[in-house]
Formats: structure tokens, sequence, C-alpha cells
């Protein structure tokens, strides 16, 4: 789960945003939704492309409570706002949890 703190940018269907992770692991290439559209519509929103830990410093996955730079891609990119929460609608079971 993540809360977007701050966008940096967003054009099209990919963008980059401050994102916090409350609760679970976020690995790259995990798929989420809006809280508001889950469970009901878990349509993915955005996937994550990239996790930037530091600057230019790239990372496969971070955990509560940290915050990190998320690149991603989706039809969502332009509909996100501050206090947003995000749930996972999928990731790979194959993933370590950290």
């Amino acid at each position: 789960m993540l809360q977007l703190h701050s966008m940096v940018n967003a054009s099209g269907r990919s963008g980059t945003c401050i994102m916090r992770c409350i609760a679970g692991v976020v690995h790259v290439g995990d798929a989420f939704t809006t809280a508001e559209n889950a469970p009901s519509t878990a349509t993915t929103l955005l996937s994550i492309e990239k996790i930037e830990r530091y600057h230019e410093v790239f990372v496969e996955f971070f955990d509560p409570p940290h915050a990190a730079k998320v690149h991603f891609s989706g039809p969502g990119a332009q509909s996100l706002k501050h206090g947003d929460i995000l749930i996972a609608t999928h990731s790979d079971p194959e993933k370590p949890a950290g």
C-alpha cells in the first residue's frame, strides 16, 4: 500500500511521484489501483517501473515507513493527487519479501 506525497511530473501514461510505503513491500513491476476503486473494480491504474531511494540510486523494492521517488506507467497517471492511497492489484509471488 502506498500514499502519494507529491507529484513530480505526469504526462500521458507515465509519471514520477514521491510515495510513502504504508503497508507491505513494494517491488518494481507491482500494479496498483486507488483505494476507492478497490476491491470492487480492481483495475490497474499504474505499474511501478523504477524505484529511486536516493538521487539516482535505484532499488528493486522498498517497505514501510520509507519513501521513494516512484517512476510509473499506466492510464491513471494524470488522475493521481496528493494524499491518494494506492492498493496493490497484483504482484509477483516469486519476489522476495525484503
